[in-house]
């Protein structure tokens, strides 16, 4: 009866158990992304999508409000643990002090609140230092002169125009928030480094500074934006007319040839090709972005990349379609295990048939699926000549049909065979056996 007591008593702080069980570093990242706690059904699916792609537990980003929630919640556990007794006598004869245990509890759960009060304090640490370094910057490259024909320096100040406008949003809604977030956080007595609430005060007008210096710099820029605009626009036509007549003369090539000699040789110089293009496609797509000027065509180049990948994936099966070929060929006629060997051409048969269907009207996919055939044939009439029935007339009939003269050796291999076209003379083979077997 006593330790049973005793055991209710700490089955008290089992109530707090989520303090010490679940990974810190791992809620706020839960929190960051769903603004909430997931339920464990939602733990179980917040890495799955649906049939769209869209996850099936959907992002919310947390509001104030929800740290406010977040930091009380702890404050309030603390208030409850710390009027727990430090120690506890059971029937006389029982005291149990948990006195360590609840300092480091409370350790603990003060770790909890000050994960979100620190988030909240580096948000608004490192969002109005980095506007601070934003405004010095952009200010010392707008106000640096610009020499006439100064294509580098013309470059970097467009650069700054454009951070200017992309940023422009962010940084002129950021000081209400900030505002709010540091009113709740001097309400929890947390203390901010110094320089915040001075960077605070002096950033607005600095901001506004600077956002003037980027109109005023642009309206005596804008002949040279509008001359180097022409430069650029003319770049992007010929680039364009470059990718359109690389892709027309694509299929042209002769790595698309069965007649190609080094085929990887030719893939890797027309991937080197396709490569410049698309560095080049990039760079006058940032010049354009940053001129705000009409960019280049996007994706012409994107079916010629896919038709290059399969053209190297076609010649990597036409290697290790002959190689196995050649191996077999190799092989004695008589010790050749058609069965085998039949399995394995049909196998290469149905891998040749699910690839992309583009590449059925390539020379280099008819060869490879004439020679599988061939080689299907060719061996359906050497099983044919492996019946033991066969003798030397029937071997002197063949030479007739082929009209080659040949003599059948203990090292004839397969290869010696194939070279007879038996795929041409396949019914004339299977009649001369059917005779030997009569």
């Amino acid at each position: 009866i006593t330790t049973n007591k005793a055991l209710e008593y700490i089955m008290v702080y089992q109530d707090y158990s989520m303090v010490w069980l679940i990974n810190q570093n791992d809620a706020l990242s839960t929190f960051l992304l769903y603004g909430r706690d997931l339920s464990s059904e939602e733990l179980e699916i917040q890495y799955d999508v649906d049939e769209d792609g869209n996850p099936l537990v959907m992002h919310s980003s947390p509001k104030l409000i929800d740290f406010q929630d977040k930091i009380n919640f702890f404050d309030n556990i603390y208030q409850k643990v710390d009027k727990i007794d430090e120690s506890m006598t059971f029937d006389v004869w029982l005291t149990i002090d948990i006195k360590h245990f609840k300092r480091d509890l409370l350790k603990l759960i003060t770790s909890w609140s000050d994960l979100f009060k620190t988030y909240l304090v580096n948000k608004v640490v490192n969002s109005l230092r980095s506007l601070r370094d934003f405004t010095v910057e952009t200010d010392m490259g707008l106000l640096k002169p610009l020499e006439e024909g100064d294509y580098e320096g013309l470059v970097k100040i467009m650069g700054h125009l454009f951070n200017v406008r992309e940023r422009q949003d962010e940084y002129d809604s950021m000081f209400e928030p900030i505002g709010e977030i540091l009113h709740l956080l001097k309400v929890y007595d947390v203390e901010m480094p110094e320089d915040v609430y001075i960077l605070k005060q002096e950033l607005p007008e600095k901001w506004s500074t600077t956002k003037k210096n980027a109109l005023n710099v642009k309206s005596q820029v804008i002949p040279l934006i509008q001359t180097e605009g022409s430069i650029i626009i003319g770049r992007i036509i010929l680039l364009n007319v470059r990718e359109t007549f690389f892709k027309m003369n694509f299929l042209k090539q002769s790595q698309f040839n069965a007649t190609c000699e080094n085929p990887y040789i030719e893939i890797d110089n027309a991937n080197h090709s396709l490569m410049d293009l698309e560095e080049l496609h990039e760079k006058l797509l940032s010049q354009a972005v940053l001129f705000e000027i009409p960019q280049p065509e996007p994706n012409i180049l994107s079916s010629t990349k896919k038709t290059l990948r399969l053209n190297k994936q076609l010649w990597d099966f036409v290697y290790l379609v002959t190689g196995w070929i050649d191996v077999w060929k190799s092989t004695l006629w008589n010790d050749v295990d058609t069965e085998n060997i039949d399995m394995e051409l049909k196998r290469f048969t149905k891998e040749l048939k699910v690839m992309d269907k583009i590449i059925r009207d390539w020379s280099v996919y008819e060869y490879i699926e004439d020679l599988i055939k061939t080689m299907m044939t060719s061996l359906r009439a050497l099983s044919e000549l492996q019946n033991p029935a066969m003798k030397e007339r029937h071997w002197k009939e063949l030479m007739n049909v082929t009209n080659v003269r040949f003599s059948i050796e203990k090292s004839t291999t397969l290869n010696d065979l194939v070279s007879l076209n038996l795929h041409v003379y396949e019914e004339d083979i299977k009649n001369i056996v059917d005779k030997s077997v009569k």
